[in-house]
């Protein structure tokens, strides 16, 4: 896969390494919007927010901000979604294979040094060494390796 610079591919480690919370972030999420989704409303109002939406009494107060609650969880599942596939394309747009097995073990499953020097047959502070001196290098445009 070609991987295409854009002026976005310098990522910083800490956006890097959010990769692990936003998907437990996500999960939260998702979790919050299937309670909502099945949240009884009331016993005449049907609401589906995919296939439409229901119709509603004029100052019904509650029934409105639950919608705008479903709908804001939404977007924010979105956005984490589309920041995730940011994090991911960078990751896969580095060329060392090696980083960049270093760089997604630490990133998206938080893996300890010491499991990620096992994987790879380094020694914990050389893998740490060689995840660091990636961003480092990175921040001064060379980014792939």
């Amino acid at each position: 896969m070609n991987y295409r610079k854009t002026s976005g591919d310098n990522m910083k480690l800490k956006e890097v390494t959010s990769l692990f919370y936003i998907k437990k972030e996500i999960k939260n999420l998702e979790s919050k919007l299937l309670y909502l989704r099945e949240k009884s409303l009331t016993k005449n109002t049907i609401f589906h927010p995919v296939m439409g939406s229901a119709s509603l009494a004029a100052g019904d107060d509650f029934i409105t901000n639950h919608i705008n609650e479903i709908i804001q969880t939404e977007n924010e599942i979105s956005n984490l979604y589309k920041e995730c596939e940011k994090i991911n394309e960078f990751i896969i747009g580095i060329k060392d294979p090696e980083i960049r097995l270093i760089v997604r073990l630490r990133a998206e499953f938080r893996r300890t040094w010491e499991d990620i020097g096992n994987e790879v047959k380094y020694h914990r502070t050389a893998v740490s060494k060689k995840f660091y001196g990636f961003f480092a290098k990175s921040s001064q445009n060379d980014i792939y390796m």
